[in-house]
C-alpha cells in the first residue's frame, strides 16, 4: 500500500472482500432507505442524501458481476464519491481498517483476466484476502 497509517474501508458483500480508501466512502445508509423504483441501468434503487440529487445503487455478486436485483445478504448501503460522482454499493458488512494491520501484494499473474481492472492489488489481515480498490476503479467497472 502506498501511504503510512492510511485508512481503508473493508466492504464485505458475501464472499467478496473489497478494501477501499477511508475517503472514497461519503456515508453509509441502511438498505432500508433505498428508492427500489425505476431502478438505473445495471443497479438496483437510488439513494437520495440531502442537498445532492440521487445517487444509483449496485449490487454485485461475489463473482463481481453487476446483479439487477438485490441480494438478501445486504443490509447496508455505503454511498461512494469519485469525481464528481456518488453512487452506493449493498454491503453485508462495513468494517474500518489501518493499513499497519495489512500485508498487500500485487495481483498474481494467473488472476490476470476481465475482472482484474476492478482492483489492484490483494490485501491480507492474516486470516482473510481483500481485494483493493477504489471508487474511481468500481465507478469505471460499473459505467463500462
Amino acid at each position: 500500500m502506498n501511504a503510512t497509517n492510511q485508512k481503508f474501508t473493508l466492504l464485505r458483500i458475501g464472499q467478496t472482500r473489497l478494501l477501499l480508501p477511508r475517503t472514497d466512502v461519503r456515508l453509509l445508509e441502511l438498505a432500508f432507505d433505498v428508492n427500489w423504483t425505476q431502478a438505473p441501468p445495471r443497479g438496483v434503487g437510488w439513494m437520495t442524501l440531502a442537498g445532492r440529487k440521487p445517487s444509483p445503487v449496485y449490487c454485485c455478486a461475489d463473482t463481481l458481476e453487476w446483479q439487477p436485483v438485490a441480494r438478501q445478504d445486504t443490509p447496508v448501503c455505503v454511498v461512494l464519491t469519485t469525481e464528481g460522482h456518488d453512487f452506493a454499493l449493498l454491503c453485508s458488512e462495513v468494517v474500518l481498517v489501518n493499513q499497519d494491520t495489512l500485508f498487500s501484494c500485487e495481483i498474481p499473474p494467473v488472476m490476470h483476466n476481465t475482472v482484474s481492472p476492478l482492483f489492484h492489488q490483494l490485501a491480507t489481515n492474516g486470516k482473510e484476502v481483500f481485494c483493493v480498490t477504489s471508487a474511481q476503479r468500481l465507478w469505471s467497472h460499473i459505467s463500462a
